[in-house]
């Protein structure tokens, strides 16, 4: 009863017969699934990606406790659970049933989400920061070792003559608008990031040789940016690497950077590409 009390249900899965018990303790609320293992994996409302989670739980392939997320029926809404697990075994010392408790972790789970969140992200612009982005990235690097990738790095040209002119408020104005412009002229799974400042990497998974195009999207339709009420107009400069081979994030953030000053150096509001040799 005191389980009940602090929503945690009960399971009792019985391995020969693949057949689960859910809320034994209460008669009235007990459900019973034969063919169990079927069930998860094609009706229930478990999401996809986690059903073979609770396949293996109970074919004891892994051991608990795990995280799954489980709609509410009839609803795009859901809840997520934690789920753990016991053999307990008959005279022959052979598994009988496996006994399990699913804890209901929906509030905590989401607080621990937006927590997380806020750690990755820069608190002006919602874009990835630094660390966070510098993860990710060689992360993808590292599962991804032969497929070509770019990383472009970026800033706005002259950008301390806005703040000195118009206010540290409208430069910030001016860098979540760059951000929003970034995102929507890039792949939804590229990764964006602001490095600090009005310095920006985005990187471009899965790329081919010809990376003009891309660059030439970034920099012609500045003019959608929209600060008209300040009159500001503006540009950007990037330097861009391209790459086939397993690096890391410091190797490329520096050739990038340098083709970037590249660009600065021969007079701004342009880009610079440099291929892996």
């Amino acid at each position: 009863m005191a389980l009940k009390d602090n929503s945690i249900s009960i399971l009792e899965y019985h391995i020969q017969d693949d057949r689960m018990i859910i809320d034994i303790l209460k008669q009235s609320k007990k459900q019973i699934y034969d063919h169990y293992l079927d069930y998860v994996s094609s009706k229930s409302t478990v999401f996809e990606e986690d059903k073979q989670k609770i396949v293996d739980l109970f074919t004891q392939k892994i051991k608990g406790p795990i995280i799954y997320r489980e709609y509410y029926r009839g609803s795009q809404e859901y809840c997520v659970k934690t789920l753990d697990a016991t053999v307990i075994y008959n005279s022959n010392d052979e598994a009988e049933i496996i006994l399990a408790t699913a804890s209901d972790i929906t509030v905590n789970w989401h607080e621990q989400n937006s927590l997380k969140q806020q750690a990755q992200r820069d608190s002006l612009t919602h874009l990835y920061n630094l660390k966070a982005g510098k993860y990710i990235i060689d992360e993808y690097i590292k599962k991804n070792p032969k497929q070509q990738n770019a990383l472009i790095v970026l800033d706005i040209d002259h950008f301390k003559e806005v703040n000195d002119t118009y206010g540290h408020l409208v430069g910030n104005e001016l860098l979540i608008a760059l951000a929003k412009y970034l995102l929507f002229h890039t792949n939804p799974n590229d990764i964006v990031i602001r490095m600090g400042g009005d310095e920006f990497v985005v990187f471009l998974k899965n790329v081919h040789d010809d990376l003009t195009y891309p660059c030439n999207q970034l920099m012609s339709h500045l003019n959608e940016i929209s600060l008209s009420h300040h009159g500001i107009h503006f540009s950007i400069s990037m330097g861009v690497y391209t790459f086939s081979n397993e690096q890391n994030f410091d190797n490329i953030f520096k050739i990038a950077d340098d083709a970037l000053y590249h660009s600065k150096r021969n007079g701004r509001n342009r880009y610079t590409i440099k291929y892996q040799k």
